[in-house]
């Protein structure tokens, strides 16, 4: 680039990227997805209906414990008026091997021991489902096949907020109504005439004009300086003091006086209101980087190191590990290599 020529600066990026956490990197991360699902129920069931598997949303929703319902038929949880439907639609699916969708039933909760005889509250649910052929643990055994099945509460919460949001409407729409029969119904008062207002305001027994000045004056006209009185009278004027002497046009004393010195007065100083003087910037910290370990699938390691796929990417003891076998593979290499001619 020839002498006295300006170059374009490079052009900074405007944000950094912020490294991305994977999940899936996480040792039994399909565990840990099932077991914070708390909201819905998750069931396995056998081809007869019996309970394999259920999870952790069982105890939050219906109140049942897992060792009360494994091993016993799921067509006793539900109301006897669901039950055939819930199991024709159960053996379709294992039949023809389509899911099964939106079939709705309703579950009994924890009998209330409040009560007596003990009642037991039921729920609605949305039970959706598919069949699954799964290997037994024995692998000289046929594969056994298995129903999974997810139950929803429903209404679900975005339905039950569409629902409250019409009631809220329709209650609007009423009020509204009835606030406009009710102006129907209201007497509406005459008008009152001008002359009834013009002796009303007559009669009025103080009298309010004397207080308007009758030539009112522009504020455009207005000064803020003080203005020497029209007439002093003796009585009024302060002994040895010339009145007539002052001086009403100068500026106060104050609005004479420098900044520095009301500065100094005050006994602070000066600010640096430099506008050229650049100031330290202090840097934003950013966000915080996730790691996990490719190996064990922790998280929380206070010191991460190098790995196969890169640095960061294993925790300290599996890094040290990985370390360690590299430098043994890397010294038998090197002896290997010496011992050929």
């Amino acid at each position: 680039m020839a002498s006295g020529e300006v170059g374009n600066p490079p052009l900074l990026p405007l944000s950094t990227a912020v490294p991305s956490f994977e999940f899936g990197k996480r040792k039994r991360w399909a565990d840990l997805v099932i077991t914070e699902l708390v909201d819905v129920l998750l069931l396995v069931l056998s081809p007869q209906g019996k309970v394999l598997y259920c999870g952790n949303g069982l105890k939050g929703l219906l109140g049942w414990k897992d060792t009360d319902i494994l091993d016993y038929d799921f067509a006793d949880l539900l109301n006897a008026e669901d039950r055939e439907g819930f199991t024709r639609a159960m053996e379709t699916s294992l039949r023809t091997g389509n899911i099964m969708t939106s079939c709705y039933v309703r579950m009994r909760c924890v009998p209330s021991s409040l009560s007596n005889p003990p009642t037991s509250e039921e729920l609605l649910f949305e039970v959706n489902g598919r069949t699954q052929i799964v290997e037994a643990d024995d692998n000289a055994a046929s594969p056994v096949q298995v129903f999974f099945a997810v139950a929803k509460p429903y209404p679900n919460k975005n339905v039950a907020m569409l629902d409250t949001f019409l009631d809220l409407q329709k209650e609007h729409d009423r009020l509204q109504r009835r606030v406009t029969e009710l102006r129907a119904r209201a007497p509406r008062s005459a008008p009152s005439s001008p002359d009834t207002s013009n002796a009303s305001t007559s009669n009025t027994p103080y009298a309010t004009t004397s207080m308007v000045p009758k030539h009112p004056v522009s504020p455009l006209h207005q000064t803020y300086a003080p203005s020497p009185p029209d007439d002093v009278s003796p009585s009024t004027a302060v002994p040895g003091y010339d009145i007539s002497s002052f001086d009403y046009s100068a500026p106060a004393a104050s609005a004479r006086a420098p900044v520095g010195a009301s500065a100094a007065a005050s006994g602070k100083p000066e600010e640096d209101d430099d506008p050229g003087k650049k100031k330290k910037m202090q840097k934003k910290p950013g966000p915080a980087e996730q790691h996990v370990c490719i190996t064990c699938g922790r998280t929380d390691s206070p010191e991460w190191r190098k790995g196969p796929l890169g640095p960061k990417t294993l925790c300290n003891a599996c890094g040290l590990r990985w370390a360690k076998q590299t430098k043994v593979q890397k010294l038998s290499d090197e002896a290997s290599a010496a011992q050929q001619p």
